[in-house]
């Protein structure tokens, strides 16, 4: 049960790359980019929400059982 909770708890840092395009791209279009971010950002993480799921079922049979 311990190794689950570490392993969820791994799971919760992460970090948000920020493409280098520099303030041109920003001042630019900052709703393009900002959807641009934000779409990388979800797409980057999906497996690791997989797995944090994945773990928290098997979590929650544990302490259920």
């Amino acid at each position: 049960m311990k190794r689950h909770a570490k392993q969820l708890k791994e799971l919760l840092r992460f970090d948000i790359e920020l493409p280098q395009d520099g303030m041109e791209a920003i001042i630019e279009n900052p709703a393009e980019w900002a959807e641009e971010i934000a779409e990388n950002a979800i797409m980057s993480q999906i497996p690791r929400y997989n797995k944090a799921k994945d773990l928290g079922e098997k979590f929650a049979r544990e302490i259920t059982d």
